[in-house]
């Protein structure tokens, strides 16, 4: 991808026999992606008392 070139954000429906609901998938992220991504947010959370502290 171009430096200049905005993210593909599309998403594909996914219905019928696939899907017991239909919905729309964003298959530009996974499940690991999204785990790691909230793993990080909770580690940083843990961090915040004793960043404030030192001030």
């Amino acid at each position: 991808m171009d430096e200049n070139e905005e993210p593909s954000l599309e998403t594909r429906r996914i219905e019928g026999p696939d899907a017991l609901n239909s919905v729309d998938e964003a298959t530009w992220v996974s499940t690991n992606d999204s785990a790691q991504w909230g793993l990080a947010a909770i580690r940083a959370s843990a961090l915040v008392p004793e960043a404030i502290s030192a001030y």
